[in-house]
Formats: structure tokens, sequence, C-alpha cells
């Protein structure tokens, strides 16, 4: 047993039954997947972005027949996040990302995608703004979005668009946070230091940074670690016990799969395979602890292992002892996955995209 794997149990008995279920595998290139209720049924529907060629797709839950939401224009789809206007779910989408990014090239536009009177017709995008390189957009509080692109000339962009009044017609404006990080592949953002604030953590090339606003309402920083060196992913959980811990990929599209626990956020490094690309948590029985979903697309780097997707699970306090079980190995690149309940069963599922293929695992409760 490697250093990599000593911490890690495979009882599984933390973990639940897991269910698979082939949505759609007649896709291009997915970069990335995100769950809303675009139809207003109050189900939560799938919606995956697929790079190249551009466009976007929803699939109506139960049945997940598949919709076209956008296609070909704006091109080089790269991210996408649901937000609601006027009690109705719209979409941000960030577009226009080449291969390989270069931020002289201009490009990264941040549309919001307007819903049509029936949802199953094509959507309209208005630009909102433009950053070089864009490559995340999440929703931030309640009404707004935090922004990052990869790259820089002088460092990559990392800000919250504020949403105005009229979200159709006013512009929306940036509230910077940073912009001396660089290649910032992913965000967290959430009330980190449990004092009713939104925290946000940046995984970039300067590895782990934790950005929260001071009193003056600008943003403060610490780092929380320089990575291997560096970082990808970022996500956020708790233990058994109550504690936070920080799941990371690491270095950029990295090969590491870390957790960060204990007051001196200690690393431990719990996986190594190919390209890591993915972090999720969610408590899936709730007992009140965060299990983490990882997903590794196969490539980026020359260390070993394929596409894979695994489930891990906390077993104590102090974040060093972990169970885990093999979610998928049918070579689905793990390019992006979420947790969300899609049958109202109060269980987390999971939703996975990647290549050509988009797939749930459904949460069927402790195993027997």
């Amino acid at each position: 047993m490697t250093a990599a794997l000593l911490w890690i149990v495979l009882a599984q008995d933390h973990l639940p039954e897991f269910r698979e279920e082939l949505v759609d595998d007649q896709l291009d290139d997915l970069w990335a997947c995100t769950v809303a209720d675009v139809n207003g049924d109050g189900k939560p529907d799938i919606v995956a972005l697929n790079w190249g060629p551009a466009y976007v797709v929803w699939y109506e839950n139960p049945t997940w027949k598949k919709h076209v939401l956008i296609k070909g224009e704006p091109g080089e789809m790269v991210s996408i996040a649901p937000v609601e206007i006027d009690g109705k779910t719209a979409f941000i989408l960030g577009a226009g990302y080449k291969e390989p990014p270069d931020p002289r090239k201009g490009g990264g536009g941040i549309y919001l995608l307007k819903r049509p009177e029936d949802p199953t017709m094509p959507w309209t995008p208005v630009r909102l703004d433009e950053s070089p390189t864009l490559h995340r957009v999440h929703p931030f509080g309640r009404q707004d979005l935090l922004c990052s692109s990869l790259h820089g000339v002088k460092g990559a962009e990392l800000f919250v668009l504020k949403r105005p009044a009229d979200p159709w017609k006013d512009r929306w404006t940036r509230e910077p946070i940073a912009g001396d990080l660089h290649t910032i592949h992913n965000t967290w953002s959430g009330d980190f230091e449990g004092d009713g604030g939104e925290e946000v953590i940046a995984a970039s090339a300067e590895g782990l940074t934790l950005f929260r606003r001071t009193a003056a309402g600008t943003w403060g920083r610490r780092t929380i670690s320089r990575g291997a060196p560096g970082s990808s992913e970022v996500a956020v959980g708790r233990l058994p016990g109550g504690k936070r811990y920080i799941a990371a990929i690491e270095p950029h599209h990295g090969h590491e799969f870390a957790i960060y626990s204990g007051p001196d956020w200690k690393r431990q490094v719990l996986k190594v395979n190919k390209g890591g690309h993915t972090l999720a948590t969610a408590d899936l029985l709730k007992t009140g602890v965060d299990s983490l979903l990882v997903g590794f697309v196969g490539q980026y780097s020359n260390h070993p292992g394929g596409p894979v997707w695994h489930v891990y699970h906390p077993l104590d306090a102090s974040g060093e002892t972990w169970e885990s079980v093999v979610l998928d190995d049918t070579k689905l690149p793990g390019e992006d996955g979420l947790f969300a309940d899609l049958n109202g069963d109060g269980r987390p599922d999971v939703v996975i995209a990647g290549g050509r293929r988009v797939k749930i695992y459904w949460n069927e409760g402790p195993r027997r």
C-alpha cells in the first residue's frame, strides 16, 4: 500500500448504495454540468455544456428528454450557472474560452441567457461583461456572481459581478477581489468562518487563498496552503464533530487529491491519478458529515491512472481516516459533477459529465 493510500479504508459502511443510470451518450466534448428547474415544474433538471462544438442542452426530469438551450453562438462555452430572475430560472454563461488560452487576445464573455416563453426553444444570450480567459462563473450570495479568469497579463481576474435593479437593461458592476493570482482554475464560496459572511477560496498557482470582506468593505486575504505547489480544484466539507476540511486537486490539473484538516491545515494525499478535475461535497446520509465526489479525466500529466470517479467519506474528527468507493470506472472523464436531490427523497444523488456522456448515480440510502 502506497503512502497516498495509507489513511483510506475500503469498508464503505458510511456510504450509500448507488444505482447507475445513463442519461445520454451522444454528446461531443462536455466541460460542465449543473442542475436547475428549467421548466418551472418544481423538479430539478440536468444541464450540460459542450465546449466544441458549442452548445448547452438540458434534460427534463424525470424522463430526461433532451432539449437544446443554446447552440453555436457565443462559441467556446466553458462555464454555466443557474440564477433566479423574476421567480424563474435563467443562466449565466461563460464563453469565448480559447485553447490554448491567451489573455492578450481578449474573448472571455459573460452572458445572461434569457428564457423564451417556451423553455424548450432556444434561449437568447445577453452580454454582460468580458474577462479574457474567463473560466468559471458561480452564484454568489442571493443575487450576484463570482467570476474568475484562468490567466491574465499581470494576473488572473477574480471579482464579484453585482446584479443591478434590472438585470436585463442595467449595467452589472464589478467588485474586484484580486488581480495578482495566476492560473485560477476554480473557486469555492460560503460561510467558511462561521460568522454569517461569505468567504471565497481560490485554487490557483499560488495554492489555496482565502478571501473575506473587511469592515472597510475591501477584501483581505490569507494563504491556507501553497499546494503541491499550486492548486486546481477546491471544496469544503464537514468532519465528524463538525469541524471543517478542505479538499484540493494539486497542482494545476493535478495528479494529487489532497485533504487539509486540523487547526494548522495539515495536508495529506489520499489519491494519485491523472488529471484531477472535479470536487464536490454533500451530506449523503443525513449524518452531519460531508462525503466527497472526486473526478479524474485521466490525462494532463504523466502520472499513472485513467478516467475514474470516487466517493470518499471521513471517519474521524481529525480528517485523517477515510473510506472510499469507486463510483464509475467506465472511462467517463471526470470533467464535472455535483450532488443534487433529483427525485425529492431527501437524499443527494450524483450527476457526472464528461466526454460524450451524462450519468446519474442514484443515492439508494444506507448499504444493506
